[in-house]
C-alpha cells in the first residue's frame, strides 16, 4: 500500500491532509500499512492531542515539515 514505505519517516514532523479536507500536524510515532500514529498533534482548528491515529484509508496527502534528528 501507499504507506508501506512510511516507516522511514518515523520521527519526522509532518502535515497530513485527510480526504475530508482536514489538516493535522504532528510527529510520526508509528507507521504501518494500516495507518499512522502521530504524537504532539495539532489540528487545523487549533485543537491539540498527545496522540492521534490516522487510518490509511482516510489519508489524502502527507508533507514532511521537519526531518528526524540523527542523534
Amino acid at each position: 500500500g501507499p504507506l508501506g514505505s512510511m516507516s522511514q519517516f518515523v520521527g519526522f514532523g509532518v502535515q497530513v491532509e485527510l480526504k475530508d479536507g482536514k489538516l493535522i500536524q504532528g510527529k510520526i510515532a508509528k507507521a504501518t500499512s494500516k495507518g499512522l500514529t502521530l504524537n504532539d498533534v495539532q489540528f487545523g482548528d487549533g485543537g491539540k492531542s498527545q496522540a492521534f491515529k490516522v487510518r490509511a484509508s482516510r489519508l489524502k496527502d502527507l508533507k514532511v515539515l521537519t526531518v528526524a534528528s540523527q542523534s
